[in-house]
């Protein structure tokens, strides 16, 4: 069970996270090259913000341009994390496209029955 104070500390850490996430973006809005990569690392790692990849990659992209050095590793990790995220989504959208179509196919030719068959 998690204590009360415990409870305190993780409903304070999230609004910090998510008031953090608001200072950045108005920072990078501005072009503070560490607030960009630092918003950029929050999208990747999912830290204040829900993650998201291409975000990410678009932000450390952003930094990296801006000289920031560490931005060029972190931009690598979100290039790949998008990568298996596009991979994930077309193979989720070939397997429901190959369901249709077999839906389709039982539709259009139903399984014969035998005659006399009590199935």
């Amino acid at each position: 069970m998690i204590s009360k104070a415990d409870h305190i500390v993780a409903r304070g850490t999230v609004r910090v996270a998510e008031k953090s996430e608001a200072l950045l973006r108005r920072a990078a809005d501005t072009g503070d090259a560490e607030a960009i990569f630092a918003l950029g690392v929050s999208y990747l790692l999912g830290c204040g913000v829900r993650t998201n990849f291409r975000e990410a990659l678009k932000l450390l992209d952003r930094a990296v341009h801006a000289g920031v050095k560490d931005a060029l590793y972190f931009r690598a990790l979100a290039e790949e994390q998008a990568q298996r995220e596009a991979d994930d989504c077309f193979r989720r959208g070939e397997a429901a496209v190959e369901a249709l179509l077999e839906e389709k196919r039982r539709e259009l030719f139903p399984r014969p029955r035998i005659v006399g068959s009590t199935e």
